[in-house]
């Protein structure tokens, strides 16, 4: 799993709520990195780096690109286009609608805070990556949303 943007990393000065959709065993979809309730992950900082995965967070990012999933055709366009690819650190929705429109599967929407001092980046399609997340809440799961 890949964030692709133009945007650079920022430090929170408070904390900000945003949502993740995880596997019915609170593991990550891609990674299956497993989570806990309540337990705060992380502390890296976010380094962007030109050696992402195949998988985009985002879909504008391929389209962007028309990239065949080619990782050097990405790795150059990453260079040319002075775009930064983040595979490391914590991915989420910006927002609660935008978590709900990509729901597919058995996934279940949780909700994160992002802690104060976390560096985060954002693209422009209301995803993000953060050093350190926390869920706080199993909001739904597949059922729950009609879309």
């Amino acid at each position: 799993m890949c964030l692709i943007t133009k945007k650079l990393p920022e430090i929170l000065k408070e904390d900000l709520i945003v949502y993740k959709l995880l596997r019915d065993d609170l593991t990550s979809i891609f990674q299956c990195y497993p989570y806990t309730l309540g337990v705060t992950y992380g502390k890296q900082t976010l380094i962007a780096n030109i050696e992402i995965e195949y998988f985009f967070a985002n879909n504008a990012a391929n389209e962007y690109y028309s990239a065949k999933n080619d990782p050097d055709y990405v790795r150059q366009n990453l260079e040319q286009f002075n775009l930064f690819g983040y595979s490391k650190g914590y991915h989420f929705y910006v927002s609660k609608e935008k978590a709900i429109r990509c729901m597919y599967l058995h996934y279940i929407l949780v909700e994160c805070i992002v802690p104060r001092g976390s560096t985060i980046v954002y693209d422009s399609t209301e995803l993000g990556v953060a050093s350190q997340i926390k869920i706080i809440k199993i909001l739904s799961n597949e059922n729950t949303y009609q879309k």
